[in-house]
């Protein structure tokens, strides 16, 4: 956490939660889920239908009042042909912020969170999930230009990325295969090696040959770019919590990439590390992963994941911290 001054002599503390996956937080959470259900598992009808309740509990464990709290929390959204967004409610009245990418955002303020008080937000959704297959057989088309350029974490210029990528696709390949290629070499090649507390980069994950969902995420993406194949970051939470929650167990990172005759599909390097898991997750998907953003580095949410809040008080310090949990249930369970 960092402390800023702010006007009028009033204190701002800027505090940032990150994904379980990995991210540049103070806070530290379990590890994600190593390891997908087994391929006998994952009989999988076309589509499913969920119900999701994220909580997010705000506590005030300092001496002083929190005369100001804002936060802002990242939208489940109905994002064609993957999810639709049956219905919605939320706990609290807020304010919609979208970013470049199209995701949507809830911003709240409180006011006045006393020292040993809660505020409780809950954002509750039933969600229909489609399994997705893509149809490769015709890689052809015209592509895009864009999701092509390095970034934060994602070094896809870095010469390093960009001669292994070269390695890796040989004379003839076309880009789905040239993909497969990638995504086969990153589940060949890197390790996963529980949750990390902070973000190592693509470049990183790559010499080692170790890293967690977001490393597998980063590399795989990093590659794809340094080939030529748009590629982005994708955030979100996989099913169940039958058994209850663990902090960290449902959240997760994946990619999607733009193959032509194919548009936007989906490819998990993590789940699909292994051989016998591969062609599950390589453009395509059980009805089991829900978007909730897409896009790496978000502004809206000062580069962390899922939710983000500051908060401010007068007098006495006030420390604002955060629980959240998940709840993904078959729909009626």
């Amino acid at each position: 956490m960092r402390l800023n001054k702010a006007l009028l002599l009033s204190i701002v503390l800027i505090f940032t939660v990150a994904c379980q996956c990995s991210a540049p937080s103070l806070l530290t959470s379990l590890l994600n889920r190593e390891t997908p259900p087994a391929a006998a598992d994952i009989d999988t009808p076309e589509t499913r239908t969920y119900d999701i309740v994220e909580s997010i509990q705000l506590t005030n464990d300092g001496d002083g009042s929190a005369s100001r709290v804002v936060i802002r929390v990242a939208l489940i959204q109905s994002i064609p042909p993957y999810q639709t967004v049956e219905a919605f409610s939320s706990s609290h009245s807020f304010t919609t912020v979208t970013d470049e990418y199209g995701n949507q955002y809830a911003e709240i303020e409180l006011q006045d969170l006393g020292a040993d008080e809660s505020q409780v937000l809950d954002f509750s959704y039933r969600v229909t999930v489609n399994e997705i297959r893509a149809d490769l057989s015709s890689c052809s088309g015209s592509s895009i230009d864009s999701y092509l350029n390095n970034e934060t974490y994602i070094e896809s210029d870095a010469a390093e990325i960009l001669n292994l990528a070269g390695s890796i696709r040989q004379d003839g390949m076309d880009e789905c295969q040239t993909a497969r290629a990638l995504y086969d070499y990153v589940g060949d090649h890197i390790t996963y090696s529980n949750y990390n507390a902070r973000d190592v980069g693509a470049l990183t994950a790559l010499e080692e040959g170790s890293g967690d969902c977001t490393e597998f995420s980063d590399a795989l993406i990093a590659l794809d770019r340094a080939a030529g194949i748009p590629a982005n970051f994708v955030e979100g939470v996989v099913c169940c919590t039958e058994n209850g929650f663990t902090p960290g167990s449902v959240q997760h990172d994946w990619s999607e990439i733009y193959l032509p005759g194919s548009d936007w599909v989906p490819v998990d390097a993590t789940w699909g590390r292994a051989p016998m898991q591969r062609d599950l997750y390589f453009a395509a998907l059980p009805a089991d992963h829900i978007i909730v953003t897409r896009g790496r580095n978000l502004a809206q949410l000062d580069g962390y994941h899922y939710y983000y809040f500051r908060y401010w008080w007068d007098f006495d310090a006030a420390s604002v911290t955060p629980l959240e949990t998940w709840s993904i249930l078959p729909a009626g369970q």
